[in-house]
């Protein structure tokens, strides 16, 4: 959420924040943080929605011309964080760490198809 309202905060509400995210949970607690900033430039979808309606993607090649730019938030494994969270080393396999980097460039394949040709 906080990435998301900064971004609002550069746009002074001129242009549109798409935000995504796959818990639907975390943008209804967004749109709560959007209305206390006064931040009206941003359209929230979870990713089941957007799923289930590919007219909600934003793409350069459906006539609306893509977006300037896309910032990707993308999961991690967290190992970054070992010293400062040991407990991970007891809940995080070795399996689920090398699904990430397939996972991340998935999700940045996807999100990079959303961007205008020169954005």
């Amino acid at each position: 959420g906080g990435k998301t309202l900064a971004l609002a905060a550069m746009l002074a509400n001129n242009g549109t924040v798409l935000a995504y995210d796959v818990e639907a949970r975390r943008l209804k607690q967004l749109q709560g943080s959007l209305s206390r900033a006064g931040a009206t430039c941003v359209e929230t979808t979870d990713l089941a929605r957007l799923q289930s309606d590919p007219a909600l993607l934003f793409r350069p090649s459906d006539g609306r011309g893509g977006a300037d730019c896309v910032l990707v938030d993308a999961p991690c494994s967290s190992t970054g964080v070992l010293r400062r969270h040991p407990s991970l080393r007891w809940t995080l396999t070795p399996e689920q760490v090398a699904e990430f980097p397939a996972l991340q460039l998935d999700i940045l394949h996807n999100a990079s198809a959303n961007v205008r040709a020169g954005g």
